[in-house]
């Protein structure tokens, strides 16, 4: 093990300075926060829990996922607040229901494109920035459910209760065989939630504003 660097503790520092007599060739604060991550990423064990990468890793990539690469430390990082927030689109069908590992960003950006609210879970994870770090999002079922529950148990200090937005409108023909008579693209999305000890979906309203219903998520 090494030893883990804040790299955001470096965004505000300004670059070198010169010396009497001569220039001196200096580094401005990104080049030295991209010097760090990647000697991270390739020389220092970053595990799960870690802070890195303006979040706390909740994933690193393995061998067989499409990310994975060898000799390199990859994976997921997540920020979390507490803010509670609607999914947007109310009313709206975006026909956003791709539930890919990978998809998270695109569906991201396209309810960001699609929704006329002025904020909602997509936009709030499109507009954060922590750091150097703006390339936040919400995330697919798939993308979601390769954290573990205790992970998501722990950043959301919780003893059961997980329920969290996905990227993802609901759909009558849905990919997950579920069932709701009374909900509809319009006004119904995915939330990831803690189903008896499983990582499940469950349809929700578009509306919820429950405190702490979604995370960021971004790949480092």
């Amino acid at each position: 093990n090494g030893y883990l660097v804040d790299e955001d503790y470096f965004a505000d520092c300004g670059g070198g300075g010169s010396s009497e007599g001569g220039s001196v060739s200096s580094l401005d604060s990104l080049t030295i926060v991209n010097m760090i991550n990647d000697a991270l990423s390739n020389s220092v064990s970053i595990g799960v829990g870690d802070y890195y990468g303006g979040g706390v890793v909740g994933y690193i990539f393995q061998p067989g996922d499409a990310d994975y690469i060898l000799g390199e430390t990859h994976g997921y990082t997540l920020y979390f607040d507490n803010t509670g927030i609607q999914w947007g689109c109310i009313g709206l069908t975006t026909n956003v229901v791709n539930n890919n590992i990978g998809q998270g960003p695109n569906n991201t950006q396209a309810l960001v494109d699609l929704c006329p609210e002025s904020n909602f879970a997509a936009k709030w994870c499109n507009d954060l920035v922590i750091g150097p770090h703006s390339d936040w999002f919400l995330p697919t079922y798939e993308e979601a459910i390769l954290i573990d529950l205790s992970f998501y148990l722990n950043i959301l200090n919780s003893s059961s209760y997980v329920h969290i937005w996905l990227s993802e409108e609901f759909s009558v023909s849905n990919l997950y065989d579920y069932n709701c008579p009374s909900c509809s693209s319009a006004n119904t999305a995915w939330v990831l939630y803690n189903s008896s000890g499983n990582l499940d979906v469950l349809a929700s309203n578009k509306n919820n504003t429950q405190e702490g219903n979604f995370i960021a998520f971004r790949k480092f």
